[in-house]
């Protein structure tokens, strides 16, 4: 769970849409993103994609869950 970029209601009911097409609907496990990794980049000295996003909070994580709970998925 990225924010502003996978945690949009846009991009939510898109990833809904295809879980529930599926014909097993799996659990879902939202992994919200941190940073942790960042460095590991400036080491390799490669330039990393998601400079300046914050972490996803709590709060982003559980309005996420909320939402696809009521599109009838199962989370974690």
């Amino acid at each position: 769970l990225i924010p502003g970029l996978t945690d949009t209601p846009e991009e939510l009911g898109l990833l809904a849409g295809i879980i529930t097409a599926l014909p097993n609907q799996p659990t879902v496990e939202l992994l919200p993103y941190h940073t942790m990794g960042c460095e590991k980049w400036e080491q390799l000295n490669r330039p990393y994609a998601l400079t300046g996003i914050p972490s996803a909070t709590d709060q982003e994580t559980e309005r996420a869950t909320g939402y696809l709970q009521s599109r009838g998925l199962t989370v974690l």
